[in-house]
C-alpha cells in the first residue's frame, strides 16, 4: 500500500446534500496523482510516498485522525490493485462497467438447455448458432461445455458481420489435454482465409494471435506459462483496439497495451477448436466463447472473468 497526503483545497466544490463519484488514481510510489469528479478529470498533482504493508486488519472510512472526521454520507468504496484508466473511471462514473453484459455479438454458452442435436445455440440473439462437425463433439453431462478429443469435431458459426467492427473482443473458456510447452500447434479458435482472424497455441509454444490478417503477437510461453492451468479450466480474453491491444490469461495480463494498428474486415465463417483447413485440432474441452463488438477494458474483463468463474462453480 502507499502512504501519502495531497491536499485537493478547492479543486472540486461540492454542493451540501448533492451525491457525487470522486475517484484518484496513482501508479508506484512516485508518480502522478490524478483525480476526477463523476468521471471528469480534474486536478494533478506529483506525489511521493512510500510503500507500506498494513499491519492492523482495517482501513478507515470517515476519519483520518482522531480530530477528523467526515460529517455526510458514504455510499460505496472500492480498492484497485491498478491504476486505472481515464475511460474506466468515467465507466464507473457512468455505471457502464456492466453495460457489455447484453451486448456481445457471439454468445455461446455451451449449457445444457442450449443444447440441440445439431448446434450449441447463441444466446446473444443474433442466431449465430455452434454448427457441430460431423461427429460431434461429446456434451459434458450437467457441465458447461462439450469435450474435443482432439480429432475431426469443432463448432463452425456463420459470422455474418460479427467481427467487422474497428474494435472487437473476444473470451474462450477451455482446458487444455495438453502442457503449454508440449511443443505442437493446436487451433482455439480460427475463421476463413479473407480477413483471417485466429488464436492458436504454436510448435514453438507460442500463443500467436492474429486479426483481420493482422499479426498482433506472438507471446512467449514466459510471458503466459505462471497463468497457465495445466488440465484446469482456462479462460483467454482477447480485447482490440487498433493501437491498443490487450490480453489476459485467467487473472494474469499477458498482452499489455500493444501497438499494432489494424483494420475492420470481414471473414465469414468462424472455427472453434480447429483451424479453417480441419488441421490443428484442440484436445480438451471448450466451456464458453464470446465475443463484443468492443474493446473490453480491465474491470471488465474482471468483472467477467468472476461472472464466469461463478457460473463454473454452480454447474
Amino acid at each position: 500500500m502507499v502512504s501519502g497526503v495531497v491536499a485537493l483545497n478547492s479543486t472540486f466544490p461540492l454542493v451540501v446534500g448533492q451525491k457525487v463519484k470522486f475517484a484518484c488514481t496513482l501508479s508506484g510510489n512516485v508518480g502522478t496523482l490524478r483525480t476526477y469528479l463523476d468521471g471528469v478529470a480534474g486536478a494533478t498533482f506529483a506525489f511521493a510516498g512510500t510503500s507500506q504493508t498494513i499491519t492492523t486488519p482495517q482501513i478507515l472510512l470517515g476519519g483520518f485522525a482522531a480530530a477528523s472526521y467526515y460529517t455526510g454520507q458514504i455510499h460505496s468504496v472500492r480498492l484497485f490493485s491498478q491504476e486505472l484508466s481515464p475511460e474506466e473511471v468515467l465507466q464507473y462514473a457512468t455505471n457502464n462497467v456492466y453495460s457489455y453484459r447484453s451486448r456481445a455479438s457471439i454468445a455461446l454458452q455451451m449449457r445444457n438447455v442450449d443444447h440441440q442435436a445439431l448446434q450449441t445455440l447463441d444466446t446473444s440473439g443474433n442466431s449465430r448458432h455452434g454448427v457441430f462437425s460431423a461427429t460431434p463433439p461429446t456434451k459434458i453431462s450437467g457441465l458447461h461445455g462439450y469435450t474435443l478429443p482432439g480429432v475431426n469435431q469443432y463448432f463452425t458459426s456463420t459470422l455474418n458481420g460479427a467481427f467487422n467492427t474497428p474494435e472487437i473482443s473476444f473470451a474462450l473458456e477451455f482446458t487444455a489435454n495438453y502442457a503449454c510447452d508440449d511443443g505442437a500447434d493446436h487451433l482455439l479458435w480460427d475463421t476463413s482465409a479473407a480477413a483471417r482472424s485466429f488464436c492458436y497455441k504454436t510448435n514453438g509454444n507460442l500463443l500467436y494471435i492474429q486479426h483481420n490478417g493482422v499479426y498482433i503477437l506472438a507471446i512467449p510461453a514466459a510471458t503466459y506459462r505462471p497463468f497457465w492451468q495445466g488440465k484446469g479450466r482456462n479462460t483467454l480474453f482477447v480485447s482490440l483496439k487498433s493501437g491498443k491491444n490487450n490480453a489476459w490469461l485467467n487473472d494474469g495480463w499477458i498482452l499489455q497495451n500493444n501497438a499494432v494498428a489494424w483494420a475492420a474486415g470481414d471473414p465469414a465463417t468462424f472455427y472453434l477448436g480447429i483451424s479453417n483447413g480441419g488441421a490443428l485440432p484442440h484436445p480438451g474441452t471448450m466451456g464458453r466463447f464470446a465475443s463484443w463488438p468492443q474493446a473490453l477494458t480491465t474491470v471488465q474483463i474482471f468483472d467477467l472473468l468472476a461472472l464466469w468463474q461463478k457460473i463454473a462453480s454452480e454447474a
